[in-house]
């Protein structure tokens, strides 16, 4: 029996792929071998011999080349969920895809059941071997990370893209080098699909980054170049631009003309230095955020953290829009269309516009309202601080597609910096009516009733409230504004 050879793909510190195989085995055997797939050192692809013990997992891995081959634009490029669900992270896309289809119509439900099984097909790494069960790994691009779900584990891995990308071009390489000039059609049709992979991310780049159509994408450019209209700087269309970012990101039904709106207010915006914003947002992720802590976790301490460098001490009120000024970020009002009312704000930072936020001052929006400026304002300054550099590196916008996980964050930052628990907390126990005290508090601070009631409820003083006074506060949760 020949010696085996052991090949291992990746590190610890991310995705970790090892092969071993007996001599030409593998290329004979259309790579076939035995196999583990790890994350961040934890095995999640092995078996189990009968008395118990793990053991790598034999199979044809010429599988897992087809499937990077055929699926590499949408693995690359593709970050949009293919149904109107904005679920906290991909383990819980199915849950989220049940309760949208409570009480649709059957046919819809059939549609978009449909949708998400491709789009699983294209992501799900487990799918890739077929006639085997193996947990699932759910690989989806956010911006400059990738998230990797493990729904049997019950967690969310965010890695960094250029790091998860290049083990699998790794991957992929290596298996494509073993079955090479086997004269199976399946190995030669799969080895030529992937040495065709760039070619095909510049064929379905456009239409993936910005979330459109053939037909959407030729009346929006009316015959101008892609490249052009959308500033993608030597055709980029895997990272796409502010601009074609701005076209997915925007909120659904829009619609062309409500897409272009959005593109053209960005179009417009200059490109400014912020160095104590750059500074301030290189502590706080130097500092900050815990990969184990939940996101509004992470909000609220991100809060804390900015209340205290920024001098805010106890129940001292912030001003967010003369933060984002003195730091040099460009606030601007602009006038959407009816169809964009949804869309309280934009925030732009990339290469060639902002930092900047757009607010949306549609008379019929909800960013007219003074307390929804402000925390409008405290969201986008979360965005600014921790995430440029991470899942949103151009763009975000806020009543748009931009991924919940980030948005649990900025909710509960936006909350907790304009207004601490703690302050909530004893505003509650000083006072006498809770009315009173949601009124005071909302008026001291300039924020909703709402915003100030979910702040009592999430504090410490909740527990100690009577019946009525939770009744109270449910009330306050109901009224928007």
């Amino acid at each position: 029996m020949g010696k085996e050879i052991r090949t291992i793909i990746g590190g610890p510190e991310g995705l970790q792929f090892e092969f071993e195989r007996a001599g030409h085995k593998f290329r004979e055997g259309l790579a076939w071998g035995k196999g583990r797939f790890l994350i961040q050192g934890e095995p999640v692809w092995v078996t189990e011999d009968n008395a118990g013990n793990e053991r790598s997992v034999e199979w044809s891995w010429l599988d897992l080349l087809e499937f990077l081959a055929e699926n590499w634009p949408w693995l690359m490029i593709e970050e949009n969920y293919p149904i109107p669900i904005n679920p906290a992270d991909m383990n819980t896309l199915k849950s989220s895809a049940k309760r949208r289809w409570e009480g649709l119509n059957e046919t819809i439900v059939d549609d978009e059941d449909e949708e998400l099984v491709r789009f699983l097909n294209r992501h799900d790494l487990a799918l890739a071997l077929k006639g085997i069960y193996l947990p699932s790994i759910l690989l989806l691009r956010q911006g400059r990370l990738f998230q990797v779900g493990v729904p049997d584990w019950d967690q969310v891995f965010f890695l960094p893209f250029a790091r998860v990308k290049k083990v699998l071009e790794e991957l992929g390489a290596w298996i494509a080098g073993e079955v090479e000039g086997c004269e199976d059609p399946r190995a030669e049709r799969a080895v030529s699909l992937w040495l065709q992979r760039k070619d095909r991310v510049r064929e379905w780049g456009l239409r993936l980054c910005t979330g459109m159509c053939t037909e959407e994408l030729e009346k929006l450019l009316n015959g101008q170049s892609a490249e052009d209209f959308f500033e993608m700087t030597g055709g980029d269309s895997e990272n796409g631009s502010e601009l074609s970012l701005a076209a997915r990101m925007a909120p659904g039904g829009l619609g062309v003309e409500g897409k272009k709106q959005v593109i053209e207010a960005v179009r417009g915006l200059p490109l400014r230095k912020t160095p104590e914003l750059d500074e301030l947002s290189r502590k706080a992720l130097i500092m900050a955020l815990d990969g184990g802590s939940r996101s509004f976790e992470q909000g609220y301490a991100l809060a804390g953290w900015l209340r205290s460098q920024l001098g805010y001490v106890g129940d001292a009120v912030p001003d967010p829009e003369g933060i984002l000024t003195s730091w040099g970020v460009l606030l601007r009002d602009v006038t959407l269309a009816r169809a964009t009312e949804k869309l309280e704000a934009i925030a732009a930072w990339g290469p060639l516009h902002g930092p900047a936020v757009l607010l949306n001052a549609n008379p019929g929006g909800r960013g007219v309202h003074e307390h929804r400026r402000r925390t409008s304002l405290a969201h986008e300054i979360c965005h600014l601080l921790v995430d440029r550099s991470g899942g949103l590196p151009l763009l975000e916008v806020l009543g748009g597609r931009t991924p919940e996980i980030m948005e649990q964050r900025a909710r509960a930052f936006a909350a907790e910096f304009l207004l601490p628990r703690s302050v909530a907390a004893d505003a509650v126990r000083s006072g006498s009516d809770m009315k009173d005290v949601v009124s005071r508090l909302s008026e001291k601070y300039n924020l909703s009733c709402e915003l100030v009631a979910w702040q009592i409820t999430n504090s410490e003083a909740y527990c100690m409230l009577t019946g009525e006074e939770k009744g109270i506060l449910e009330a306050a949760r109901t009224v928007s504004m």
